[in-house]
């Protein structure tokens, strides 16, 4: 009996050996997101192939900007029509505007003249004469004023067809930059020059690619370059408790069998999250710096295993006792 409780000891004491999968993440990648949208899921309509080297400006996502981009050449040329038409009728008024300026002028000459004749003295005049100089100059004082409220009224009517053609051609306008912008949204261009890394769905676990289905918002891939790395491995719940901060791990890269390495884990994950690319169950997230990373020759998203070294290994490494 006492053998037996013993081996159960021994069971249970024996160190938990866990080894967890990641990936090599550069530190400094552009996150590359699926483009906002009324409708999901959308469709990328266009994404750059795995592994292409991108520019700063180079567009690496594009989904269908629905009507928008029709509505882009619409717009255009009715912005180009109005303008010509508006151009047409203010011309049109303008000559109206000078014909009325040109017939008030002609009526202030005859007023002008109307008062010279009606100023004549009475006694130097026919009554005839007289009443007919007084009546000439009371008909083109009504003229005058007539012509005048015309010629105002031309004046304003140009005013207001250039106004009006203002507010119209503004709005045309606003809805041509509603429409650009809603392209501009429909498409992700490069910020950093680096290689385009597909990402995967986190609800199916497929990768992404170019006619696959995503929702907006949803991080589709990123952009990395040769800057820092780091590891970002995932541990199932079950795992959880053979990992702890500050705790010194081993790392194996598929891509580079030559290399182990030795790092501290940095941080883990407060809650479990499901994880469709690693397989059922939920995981903790766990980051390990790498150290000099730039002289390791790692490229991003390569694959890696984490193994936890024990406190007895540590222990022994560094020549104390357990």
């Amino acid at each position: 009996m006492a053998l037996f409780l013993f081996c159960c000891g021994a069971v249970v004491a024996a160190p938990q050996r866990v080894i967890i999968s990641g990936e090599v993440q550069a530190t400094s990648a552009q996150p590359v997101y699926c483009p906002p949208s009324n409708t999901s899921p959308v469709v990328l309509r266009y994404y750059v192939s795995e592994g292409t080297k991108v520019k700063r400006g180079d567009v690496v996502v594009r989904i269908d900007a629905g009507a928008s981009a029709a509505l882009i050449q619409a717009l255009t040329a009715q912005i180009e029509q109005t303008d010509a038409r508006v151009a047409q009728e203010v011309a049109t008024l303008n000559v109206a505007a000078i014909d009325a300026e040109r017939a008030w002028v002609d009526a202030d000459a005859l007023f002008r003249k109307a008062e010279v004749d009606a100023a004549i003295p009475k006694q130097h005049l026919s009554a005839l004469d007289y009443d007919r100089y007084q009546g000439e100059r009371v008909r083109t004082e009504r003229d005058l004023a007539l012509r005048l409220k015309e010629r105002d009224a031309a004046t304003a009517a140009v005013a207001r067809r250039r106004e009006d053609a203002r507010l119209e051609i503004d709005k045309l306008t606003q809805d041509l930059l509603y429409n650009q912008a809603q392209v501009a949204l429909s498409e992700v261009k490069a910020e950093v020059d680096g290689v385009i890394v597909h990402g995967f769905n986190p609800w199916r676990g497929d990768r992404f690619d170019e006619g696959s289905s995503a929702w907006p918002g949803m991080k589709v891939g990123e952009i990395v370059d040769r800057g820092p790395m780091t590891v970002v491995a995932y541990a199932l719940e079950a795992d959880r408790s053979a990992l702890s901060v500050g705790q010194r791990v081993r790392l194996r890269f598929d891509a580079r069998p030559d290399l182990k390495l030795e790092a501290v884990i940095g941080s883990i994950s407060g809650a479990p999250a499901a994880k469709a690319e690693m397989g059922a169950g939920r995981y903790f997230t766990v980051h390990i710096p790498l150290a000099n990373s730039a002289d390791l020759g790692l490229l991003p998203a390569s694959s890696v295993r984490v193994e936890p070294i024990a406190a007895t290994a540590v222990a022994a490494t560094n020549g104390v006792k357990p």
